[in-house]
């Protein structure tokens, strides 16, 4: 196509001068320059117009931040009239001035500026907290929690914070950070913000003062999507945080760092159930008991582990009637205190050796309970009760330890099918370490 060539100042000077050229040839090409198109002109290579051109489009940026600016200032003067929060700077107690309250938020990262950083969105996260309990063994325990790991250097519970490198913040980091969020709640406190729950009763104006003090002070908190990571910290802190506040389960501020108070690791027997089985134990090697005047008679465990506890017609009991012979007797009925003298009650004749063994309570087994955590193992746990409906634990462990590695890939191949079908379940794991 033909395109007419656009003349430069230089050589229209000398059109109009008198060149050689006709005028009317002149007058033509000023007017192919008056109807140019910006992208002509830039193509022209014409320096006025391209620093016209860029002076024009750095004035524009300008007013987008100005305006952004201003309309930041009319939410924190409307929010002044409102009540809602301080007209001067905040306070902090021994007369230090704090920075004015910021609504301006600080301009997003990209991820693709941030390669190694591993825990960008709260999706990567949730994946990898699933993926770490998924790879958990049944009863495997992890160190100790709390301030022994923490005044170590060790990060126990903001493992999601991360560098520009992708290495994690260690604990003295760690406790900075939840220790100026701890100064930020008090801050707003002070000033009238006092929400039960920051995320649904928090103001948003308070939530953003809080990201931007946050992503100012430690600036690896920017390195996420939307703020995720000082919210998680908000949400992990602030419900304890609330409550000492407030009275409602301490009258001051705890002494020990959150990290002391946190759930057991994927894996870790609970308090509740290691009780359970220590009274367990006590049951069944209490051999021995004295009846104690006036009471009940004392028996080697009232009831049986797993019997009815309705079902008590049958007890046996150790009866002290001398220093180096004791003899058992088997009641019909619950023993009474004194209903019955001892001379009444049929006792059978038993040998010197088997009066010496200990005596060995009958139990009914447990059924054996099928965990819901969705791996490989327990995938196979359920197809293996189905063909073994009185089978205990410690055979099934045995089973899995004799399959072979191509029979285990079987269930690991269905425990990554479930993952991939049902991520959302997977993932509802992590909701507690957010709360």
């Amino acid at each position: 196509m033909f395109q007419t060539a656009i003349p430069t100042p230089g050589r229209l000077s000398s059109l109009v001068a008198g060149s050689t050229e006709p005028l009317s040839n002149a007058l033509y090409e000023l007017n192919v320059l008056q109807s140019a198109s910006e992208d002509a002109l830039l193509r022209s290579g014409n320096p006025a117009f391209r620093q016209l051109f860029y002076r024009c489009h750095e004035l524009d940026k300008k007013f987008a931040e100005v305006s952004s600016e201003n309309k930041a200032l009319q939410m924190l003067v409307s929010a002044q009239a409102k009540g809602e929060m301080p007209t001067a700077p905040i306070i902090k107690g021994g007369g230090t001035q704090r920075s004015h309250i910021r609504l301006i938020p600080l301009e997003p990262l990209s991820s693709s500026d941030y390669p190694a950083v591993r825990f960008w969105t709260s999706q990567s996260w949730k994946l990898h907290v699933a993926a770490t309990d998924a790879s958990t063994a049944p009863g495997q325990r992890s160190g100790k929690k709390g301030s022994t790991r923490s005044s170590k250097g060790e990060n126990v519970q903001l493992l999601f914070v991360e560098n520009e490198h992708g290495i994690t913040a260690d604990g003295h980091r760690a406790k900075a950070i939840r220790n100026l969020a701890h100064d930020i709640f008090e801050d707003l406190y002070a000033n009238g913000v006092r929400a039960s729950s920051y995320c649904r009763k928090m103001p948003h104006h308070a939530k953003e003062y809080y990201r931007t003090e946050m992503a100012t002070k430690f600036p690896e908190l920017r390195l996420c999507d939307v703020n995720w990571k000082a919210d998680a910290i908000a949400i992990i802190i602030y419900p304890g945080w609330w409550k000492s506040r407030n009275g409602q389960s301490a009258k001051e501020e705890p002494a020990s760092d959150p990290d002391e108070n946190i759930s057991p690791a994927p894996g870790e027997p609970k308090a509740v159930e290691v009780a359970e089985v220590a009274r367990g134990h006590k049951r069944l090697n209490s051999t021995h008991a004295v009846p104690d005047t006036g009471k009940k008679a004392k028996t080697a465990g009232t009831e049986a582990p797993g019997a009815d506890p309705d079902d008590s017609g049958a007890m046996v009991r150790v009866v002290e009637s001398g220093a180096a012979d004791s003899s058992f007797a088997l009641d019909a009925v619950p023993i009474l205190a004194s209903a019955s003298p001892m001379a009444s009650v049929p006792q059978p004749a038993i040998s010197e050796e088997s009066a010496k063994a200990p005596v060995v309570l009958p139990t009914k087994p447990k059924p054996m309970r099928l965990p819901k955590k969705p791996i490989a193992k327990n995938f196979c746990m359920h197809a293996w009760k189905k063909d073994n409906l009185q089978g205990e634990r410690p055979e099934f462990d045995k089973y899995w330890s004799s399959l072979s590695e191509d029979e285990q890939k079987k269930y690991k191949d269905i425990e990554e099918d479930y993952k991939s079908r049902n991520i959302e379940k997977i993932e509802s794991n992590y909701i507690e370490t957010l709360q």
